[in-house]
């Protein structure tokens, strides 16, 4: 039962309940027939499965070859190389890298398409990299890790194109905008994690963002992305109060925005890793305060089918 647990810690488990949850709940928001059970669902269903199953391979690779850094970091948080051994580790990866390439073919046989495999492949060759070459790199190792968070998202495209059923205009842009939101939230959440890990990283010879460009400049950048991320979560904001749906505004407003600027100013404030660590954890909070939008939002909608179906 310990192993078990340790396997679990491993994967992050709870990041793949959230994965999991989030694409769940776009699929209920864009999906008409919430009360029929559809071939699509059991399909859709799999490729939950898939994002799981491919996060939790990437934390395991990620570990495999973060063993050394991690001693210097994070000593105390170490489970591969301390509870599970790292050849134990890879080949769990290796596992379950095959089962989510099986999985991929098999809902593309089903939709006759390739796209589900294309994806799949993708992320699990992006992660690997990352793992191995571009995590301690300038920039690309975070953007990729933002790319590939955000990667599970776009699955919900799949209902739109292969027109399995109809979806409005407005369920598209939320989408589009949720994307955004994750994507921009986990880089800055990236940049802040490699200022509060600047010293380890400095040790091992690693060239992060925070380390080639230094804390003031990598300040500066988090502001910018902080500021590209905040002003079209404010306009979604603003739009519904045109519609007069208040009740999404002061939720845009009062638990996306205001925690934003909270961030922001707690960020521009930090002054140790304990700061940065702080500020991580906001935006972590702010990602699920994003994801608990999703099920206010399916609530209300009932309220104005016209505008939402």
């Amino acid at each position: 039962m310990k192993a078990i647990s340790y396997y679990l810690k491993l994967v992050r488990w709870p990041n793949l309940l959230v994965i999991a949850l989030t694409q769940w709940l776009f699929y209920i928001c864009i999906n008409r027939q919430l009360l029929m059970w559809t071939p699509f669902d059991e399909i859709f269903s799999i490729t939950v499965v898939i994002c799981v199953l491919c996060a939790a391979a990437g934390y395991i690779i990620n570990d495999y070859f973060d063993v050394a850094i991690d001693q210097i970091n994070k000593p105390d948080k170490m489970i591969l190389g301390k509870y599970i051994t790292p050849k134990m580790g890879k080949s769990v990866y290796i596992f379950m890298l095959i089962i989510t390439e099986i999985l991929s073919i098999y809902c593309d046989t089903q939709w006759a398409s390739f796209w589900i495999t294309a994806m799949t492949t993708a992320i699990n060759i992006l992660l690997y990299f990352y793992s191995k070459y571009w995590k301690k790199s300038f920039f690309i190792g975070n953007f990729v890790v933002a790319l590939v968070t955000s990667a599970p998202i776009l699955y919900c495209f799949l209902p739109i194109y292969f027109k399995s059923f109809l979806v409005s205009e407005l369920w598209m842009w939320l989408c589009i905008i949720y994307f955004y939101f994750s994507f921009l939230t986990c880089l800055i959440r990236e940049i802040v994690k490699d200022l509060e890990d600047r010293a380890g990283d400095q040790a091992l010879g690693a060239n992060t963002l925070a380390i080639a460009l230094g804390e003031k400049k990598s300040k500066f950048v988090v502001t910018i992305f902080t500021v590209l991320l905040v002003l079209p979560v404010t306009y979604f904001g603003y739009v519904f109060y045109t519609m007069q749906i208040w009740l999404f505004a002061v939720y845009i407003i009062a638990l996306l925005v205001f925690p934003i600027v909270y961030f922001l100013i707690s960020f521009l404030n930090a002054k140790n890793p304990k700061d940065y660590h702080q500020a991580s954890t906001q935006l972590k909070i702010i990602m699920l305060l994003g994801i608990f939008f999703l099920i206010f939002l399916r609530l209300v909608a009932y309220s104005f089918t016209s505008l939402f179906i």
